[in-house]
This record gives structure tokens, C-alpha cells and sequence, in this order.
């Protein structure tokens, strides 16, 4: 992975059916900030298959779906989807 990109791992928090989480979570944005700072310009993540409030969540901070998937056989989500940030 080249220097100016980063991944934000352990998003814990935006579990399905939960409405209150999009009230109070700001992980996206507080995780960005620093890694600006330090040079990234693009920030990626993955979101288990199956989690739209964490999907839709990501996309209005400004992530985009890259329509790429990481099976995860030992998971009941079976896949995750990739998602990018661009910081600049």
C-alpha cells in the first residue's frame, strides 16, 4: 500500500438496525483529520456484506463504494465490501 493511502481497521459500532448510531458516531471524520496530517490522501475501508446503516453512514461522510469484495469463509457475512476516502 503506497504511503499516501491508509485503511481504518475495527470500526465497531454500526451494527444493522441500530438508528441511533448515526446520531453519535463521528469515527469517520475524527480518523480522516490525523491521517491528513500526516500525508495520506486517500482513506479505505471495508464493511461486512449485509450492513447498509454503515454503508449509507460511510457514504455521507464522503466514501465511495469500489465494488471490490474480500470473501471472509469463516464469517456469517460471508464478504466485505471496500470503500475509499479521498482526503485531498
Amino acid at each position: 500500500m503506497p504511503s499516501q493511502e491508509c485503511y481504518l481497521e475495527y470500526m465497531w459500532g454500526v451494527a444493522p438496525g441500530v438508528a441511533a448510531v448515526r446520531r453519535s458516531f463521528h469515527a469517520p471524520q475524527d480518523g480522516a483529520g490525523p491521517a491528513q496530517g500526516l500525508g495520506v490522501h486517500t482513506v479505505r475501508l471495508y464493511v461486512l456484506d449485509g450492513n447498509k446503516d454503515a454503508m449509507r453512514l460511510y457514504e455521507r461522510f464522503g466514501f465511495e463504494r469500489m465494488n471490490e469484495r474480500q470473501l471472509l469463509p469463516d464469517h456469517p457475512a460471508g464478504s466485505e465490501e471496500l470503500m475509499r476516502l479521498r482526503l485531498i
